[in-house]
């Protein structure tokens, strides 16, 4: 059998416990084991389909592109997916990243496509010696680490909308605009992604009474209240950038309707004057003052008097 399928695989108890092991290693049912394999592998599935218990149902789940978040009891076990923000290079935030895992009284299975760091971080500690010690404490561990990695990204985005804020007053209405429509796409994906991700630890908590300890339970469930307080930032973060867009929207429109109004007095200001200055140039007989050295000062001086009564007339009305 081929390794390239296996990411991590490491024996959580006993006295070789963070030892490392193969997809060939007999497992001791007696010891608790993790193994995470890449599911894009073809591999995997060979591996998968070797092992009787997993059936048709789990092994599905494990090898799906991108399910949504759950947990969902299935035999003797529990299946678990869960979605962590994802920090490669070439990948924006709310990209989400899919842990798949499949969780038996001694053992985790769990499946990616792309490198999740919240695995890595865990994988490091208990190659060290000190990570978690029972397939319940590692699904603790895992929800623990893709909650805390969101916390920063969540602050950011929030600290980007605070910005704005500050910047309404002072800043460029389009590109705050702009700005602002980035940060409620990112806000909605976020929110789409993460309310699943409460239902699904919700569930998770509640099939942990009775299979894992109360502490561990209790982890649980204060992950339940950490995803639930990302929810309700993201409720109001979307609120505040639907008040800050109309409010944007608003001052575009008055520095249109500014303009318009600007133009609207020029065009009234200049209609009397184009229509005396058409009618006097058409090419007919007859026109007063043709023959006068004066009469192009005497025009002039009747068009300003027209502006300066325009002027007067607008002002009184309000209009300037």
């Amino acid at each position: 059998m081929a390794e390239t399928a296996l990411v991590y695989g490491y024996q959580l108890s006993g006295d070789d416990k963070g030892k490392a092991i193969s997809l060939s290693t007999r497992l001791d049912r007696s010891e608790c084991y993790w193994i995470h394999l890449d599911y894009s592998v073809a591999e995997t599935r060979s591996w998968l389909e070797a092992h009787d218990e997993i059936d048709d149902i789990v092994e599905s789940f494990l090898l799906s592109e991108d399910p949504r978040p759950r947990a969902t009891l299935h035999r003797d076990g529990i299946m678990v997916s869960l979605r962590g923000i994802n920090f490669s290079d070439d990948s924006a935030p709310e990209d989400m990243v899919t842990i798949r895992l499949w969780i038996t009284e001694n053992t985790v299975v769990s499946t990616r496509r792309r490198r999740l760091l919240s695995a890595a971080a865990l994988a490091d500690l208990i190659a060290n010696g000190q990570g978690p010690e029972s397939p319940a404490e590692l699904i603790c561990e895992i929800a623990e680490k893709l909650l805390s990695r969101m916390r920063e990204t969540l602050s950011d985005l929030l600290d980007d909308i605070d910005e704005i804020e500050e910047q309404y007053a002072e800043g460029d209405a389009k590109t705050l605009r702009d700005q602002l429509g980035d940060c409620r796409r990112k806000t909605i994906v976020f929110k789409r992604y993460l309310s699943p991700q409460r239902d699904a630890l919700k569930s998770l908590f509640e099939l942990s009474k009775g299979r894992f300890t109360p502490e561990e339970s209790e982890r649980i469930r204060e992950q339940v209240e950490v995803v639930s307080r990302y929810v309700e930032d993201l409720d109001a973060a979307r609120d505040r950038a639907a008040v800050m867009s109309e409010q944007i929207v608003g001052r575009l429109s008055d520095e249109l309707n500014r303009r318009m109004y600007a133009l609207s007095i020029v065009a009234a200001v200049f209609l009397p004057l184009g229509f005396l200055t058409g009618l006097l140039g058409i090419n007919v007989a007859g026109l007063p003052g043709a023959d006068s050295e004066w009469a192009f000062i005497i025009v002039c001086a009747g068009l300003s008097v027209i502006v300066a009564l325009q002027i007067w007339l607008f002002k009184k009305r309000g209009w300037f």
